[in-house]
């Protein structure tokens, strides 16, 4: 099926389910978790998640559209991606949306990537195995949420801190 308004990965029930959720809450940060990649990037030949052309990307821009009309940013949303073979961090240019993909558990199951195909998206890219932790820390009183990409010998490969406004 192409593209378009029509075509749903979460279906329309779910995804009225996420939003009335995501505005219910009152925590300082939000966090979606999603097996797959709704900023990436991914193969271009693939066609099962919100990234790629043949995929769901009207979905996913309408759900950002919706998070922007909503106050939803960067400072108060993300991503967690898994199933992916490479350890990132993307944002997406149009709503400053960021993405964090956890990695592969280990070293051999690294790849499909590599570490010479950044792109502008990227913050942070390692074609590496290891895992991500996601924190919430208190500082002089403050919130702030803490994203480290380690690697499988523990050893913290990137941190990103993130300030609720």
């Amino acid at each position: 099926m192409p593209d378009g308004p029509n075509k749903s990965i979460w279906g329309k029930e779910q995804f009225e389910w996420l939003k009335s959720t995501l505005l219910e809450s009152d925590a300082k940060y939000k966090v979606l978790v999603s097996p797959t990649p709704l900023i990436g990037p991914d193969d271009t030949y693939k066609s099962d998640n919100h990234v790629n052309q043949k995929g769901f990307r009207h979905e996913r821009d309408v759900f950002f559209n919706w998070l922007s009309e909503n106050g939803f940013s960067s400072d108060n949303f993300l991503i967690i991606c898994g199933d992916r073979h490479w350890q990132y961090v993307s944002v997406d240019a149009t709503h400053g949306v960021k993405e964090y993909s956890s990695g592969p558990a280990s070293d051999k199951h690294a790849g499909g990537w590599s570490n010479d195909m950044l792109r502008p998206e990227h913050q942070y890219l390692n074609v590496i195995g290891g895992f991500l932790a996601v924190t919430v820390e208190r500082e002089d009183g403050v919130p702030v949420l803490i994203a480290r990409h380690y690697g499988v010998d523990g050893a913290v490969l990137n941190e990103d801190r993130v300030l609720a406004r």
